[in-house]
């Protein structure tokens, strides 16, 4: 992972909060949803079980105890518990970030800084029998929809983070997105994508790429109304979510009805976007 020399970055109990320059591209389908809770919160094992009996019995499919609950210095995901939504199943790993290789690297937000947060949060990410769908939509859908539906089982979650957009967000926020997402509304972003300025005075996603392997770029002809910018770039990524890769140059209707021509950059690596 390459941050830059001259990036700042904020270090505590191994989790990494940077700012705009950094990268994170969460190519790691395991790099999971993260739960990180209030520093002072107890998140051990037992603790969050009683509160699974309390308040989401139905979400626990399997408890694999205590002694697997904590990830080694490896990394390595060893699974506290199997939890089930909607028919499909996730592990949640509790982890100790300190101790984890390559732990979550987030943009830096003024309202969460890396010392507000416990030295263990509950890590979401596909169960086994997911293992060859952990980009795909409805999978993604159900991690978010677990982890908001988790929020209310454990009251000291503090944020969640989503490692492939670098994008963490409060616990309120979190449950205000994904729930209009449920209710047919867009992305949530900042959550599973987001967007920064990048050089040209272009607007970039990050996070499109975890799904289709493209980041989107709109060129800066696009980004002099930045509301309108905010709104092109949600609807494309959704679009483009929905869709997979571009090959070739077409039109794209905005939210405006106007005409936007996207196309491939010459590595492939983006989708660029710009007035027709």
């Amino acid at each position: 992972m390459n941050r830059g020399k001259k990036t700042p970055v904020i270090e505590h109990e191994g989790c990494t909060i940077i700012a705009s320059g950094g990268t994170s591209d969460g190519s790691d389908p395991k790099s999971g949803l993260w739960l990180h809770f209030k520093a002072g919160t107890d998140a051990g094992h037992e603790t969050l079980r009683q509160a699974f009996a309390r308040h989401g019995p139905e979400l626990l499919s399997h408890d694999f105890g205590p002694v697997t609950g904590i990830s080694d210095q490896s990394g390595e995901l060893r699974p506290a518990f199997e939890l089930l939504l909607d028919g499909l199943t996730y592990d949640a790993c509790l982890t100790h970030v300190k101790r984890t290789k390559g732990g979550p690297v987030y943009e830096s937000r003024p309202d969460i800084l890396p010392r507000d947060m416990a030295a263990v949060a509950l890590r979401l990410v596909p169960g086994p029998h997911l293992d060859g769908a952990p980009h795909s939509l409805p999978v993604v859908r159900g991690q978010f929809r677990l982890a908001m539906r988790l929020c209310t089982v454990f009251p000291g979650v503090l944020a969640a983070g989503w490692g492939p957009s670098a994008s963490l967000v409060s616990r309120e926020d979190f449950c205000a997105l994904v729930a209009g997402w449920e209710k047919g509304g867009p992305i949530p972003s900042p959550g599973l994508v987001t967007f920064r300025s990048a050089m040209g005075h272009a607007l970039q996603s990050r996070g499109l790429a975890f799904f289709t392997g493209q980041e989107l770029r709109i060129e800066a002809d696009l980004v002099t109304d930045p509301g309108y910018a905010a709104r092109l770039g949600l609807r494309l990524a959704e679009m483009l979510i929905h869709r997979g890769r571009v090959f070739e140059a077409e039109l794209f209707t905005g939210p405006s009805g106007e005409q936007v021509r996207i196309e491939p950059s010459a590595n492939g690596r983006f989708v660029r976007a710009w007035s027709n």
